[in-house]
């Protein structure tokens, strides 16, 4: 006797993608009473047609007869999946149109009784191929158990396991146990045994899934890999900047496997340290209320604001030397550009490369000769200081507004002495609705170098401390790969304020309250 297979073995068998060849129609049942026709159209909708006699029924009756839907959108969809003869639909509702979010509502399951098993997997497989045929296939996903308020491995068994099996892929799922672990982890892994990296925790966890996939011999090949963070941690700056609100906007679009370009920077503390960046460099009031709050890691976001207002409160300044190299003046590679001839782990740094030979505890920033096209930026005390990769650095701290993934140089912003209580509480406000650009100095360099002369505060790489020495920055156009918001057509969405993380305030806020 042959055994039957799954749906999950049958779309294995296929390959990991089925053939949409077969469009239906399936004849059912929806709920106990209602005939139903089920169908694919050919732009990929899957369409529930009632088969009911239009004549009238008892009204005792109607508590029993539920209309279908009509007609779930592809884009909404996710997938589905055969249980005998029950299919069951995986779909998501699109935000309200007058709304202004991004998030999407909360998963759907729809389930109809088809007439036979086959016929009920052979429809999984076809709306499989059907709403999901751009997802990555073989996806290995990172969870931290620790991140943020420690529901990190039960948010991905309840919200995202269930979606990523009705799409029909195959994760491989690890946890991680230690600092560090992470990119042990992803290290360890082959990148052509892969599709693409989720990450299930906060920004720390996809700095240290960077690591781990750039900091190889064969990073030209793990750069290529997409990257996807399903919000779980304290600060979820990737996750708000690509347009993934909550845990289901996320899966959402990594089954739709829309992607983006995205920079990334080295970041060099000679002679030995290279780290790799997505989020920020910062110093002075960030690291304080980041670093200065990791006891209060179990109360999620709201640590930031707390920390905010008391070092608004503290007007601390902190004493810096800063030289960079201006978009407008240097040298930018093209998107995703690696010189010829490369060889060790990660790109190779063309304005900070010379300084990797610099002894630990070099004097400061006067004792280097540095060649033009660097310059001057600042000597003196600042209050704020922040080098943005992308717009949000925490789901409530729109940092850099008009900022893209994929610009070609970073965002710092900073602030000359100190902006005084009053005009602190203000500028706070205002950052979370990115109107607070007016109050800040900007520049867009593609290098830069920090002299830190303080020693009460951090320097901040991505949530991680740093060495607290000279620090060289420099931008690497394109390099990586990150799952974004599925554009809408019927929405009218623009593909520039999607890339911000859709940085207009009902956008955004509106967003983080249903997340």
């Amino acid at each position: 006797m042959v055994e039957a297979m799954s749906v999950e073995e049958q779309l294995l068998r296929q390959g990991g993608v089925a053939s949409q060849s077969h469009s239906g129609p399936w004849e059912g049942r929806y709920g106990r009473f209602t005939p139903v026709q089920l169908r694919l159209t050919a732009q990929g909708d899957i369409e529930i047609i009632s088969k009911a006699s239009p004549q009238p029924c008892p009204r005792y009756c109607l508590p029993f007869i539920r209309a279908p839907p009509g007609q779930i959108r592809g884009l909404d969809a996710i997938g589905a999946s055969a249980e005998g003869r029950t299919l069951t639909i995986w779909h998501t509702l699109p935000p309200p149109k007058r709304s202004g979010s991004q998030a999407r509502r909360r998963r759907r399951r729809l389930a109809l009784t088809l007439q036979d098993e086959q016929g009920c997997v052979d429809a999984a497989l076809a709306i499989r191929a059907a709403v999901s045929a751009a997802a990555p296939r073989r996806l290995l996903v990172v969870i931290n158990p620790v991140s943020g308020r420690g529901r990190g491995q039960a948010l991905f068994n309840k919200e995202v396991q269930p979606l990523l099996e009705a799409a029909g892929i195959q994760a491989r799922v690890v946890c991680t146990t230690s600092k560090g672990h992470a990119t042990e982890l992803v290290t360890g892994q082959r990148p052509d045994q892969i599709d693409a990296i989720a990450v299930v925790g906060g920004d720390g966890t996809v700095f240290e899934v960077l690591q781990g996939m750039l900091n190889r011999p064969d990073w030209e090949a793990a750069r290529q890999l997409p990257l996807v963070q399903i919000p779980a941690g304290s600060g979820n700056g990737l996750a708000a900047s690509t347009g993934l609100w909550d845990v289901t906007t996320a899966v959402h679009a990594l089954v739709k496997g829309c992607t983006s370009p995205m920079d990334v920077s080295s970041v060099l503390q000679p002679p030995a340290r290279r780290v790799f960046s997505f989020l920020s460099l910062t110093y002075g009031m960030i690291p304080n209320l980041d670093i200065g709050t990791d006891h209060l890691r179990w109360m999620g976001s709201p640590r930031f604001v707390l920390g905010a207002i008391h070092q608004i409160m503290k007007q601390g300044a902190y004493p810096a030397r800063v030289s960079f190299v201006d978009v407008r003046h240097g040298v930018v590679q093209g998107a995703g550009h690696v010189e010829e001839g490369t060889n060790g782990a990660g790109p190779p740094m063309r304005h900070i490369g010379a300084f990797q030979s610099l002894p630990d505890g070099s004097s400061g920033i006067a004792s280097l000769d540095l060649p033009a096209p660097w310059q001057p930026l600042l000597a003196g005390e600042v209050q704020f200081f922040a080098a943005c990769n992308i717009p949000w650095l925490d789901t409530n701290f729109h940092v850099a507004p008009g900022t893209l993934l994929h610009d070609g140089h970073l965002t710092l912003l900073y602030t000359l002495g100190r902006m005084g209580r009053l005009n602190g509480l203000r500028f706070m406000s205002a950052m979370d609705s990115g109107q607070h650009m007016g109050r800040l100095a900007l520049e867009r360099p593609i290098a830069f170098v920090l002299e830190p002369r303080a020693s009460d505060t951090w320097i901040v790489v991505d949530g991680e401390e740093m060495a607290h020495r000279l620090t060289f920055v420099e931008v690497h156009p394109s390099l990586c790969r990150v799952i974004v918001y599925p554009r809408d057509p019927e929405a009218g969405e623009d593909v520039e304020a999607r890339e911000d993380g859709g940085h207009s305030r009902g956008r955004a806020s509106k967003a983080h309250r249903q997340s």
